[in-house]
């Protein structure tokens, strides 16, 4: 994440939380919360230290972040998140079916 005309850098907590945050949303991973809760209450005290708890704090929190989320946070109209989430709830919906739909007879 190099914006034009700065120089190769080491990329920090404030560039990568929103990327984590989208990838979260456009990932739609399943029961990653009851996981990471799961984790959280019954990892090993020794296996979950500096780097590697860092890294489940920062996911966690993003978790919590869209948990959270509301159009105040988002600084947009209430009228216009109901209508994304309603678009994207649609837009869920018909993928799961498609997922579904799986040919009976089909022969080869």
């Amino acid at each position: 994440m190099v914006s034009a005309g700065q120089k190769n850098s080491p990329t920090g907590a404030d560039e990568v939380y929103p990327v984590i945050v989208y990838a979260l949303l456009k990932g739609n991973i399943n029961k990653l919360k009851s996981n990471l809760n799961f984790i959280k209450l019954y990892r090993h005290k020794n296996r979950l230290e500096s780097e590697e708890e860092y890294y489940f704090t920062t996911l966690f929190s993003a978790v919590e972040f869209i948990e959270s989320l509301n159009y105040t946070k988002l600084n947009i109209e209430e009228a216009e998140f109901q209508r994304r989430c309603e678009e994207n709830l649609e837009k869920e919906r018909i993928r799961e079916q498609t997922l579904i739909k799986i040919p009976r007879n089909s022969k080869s």
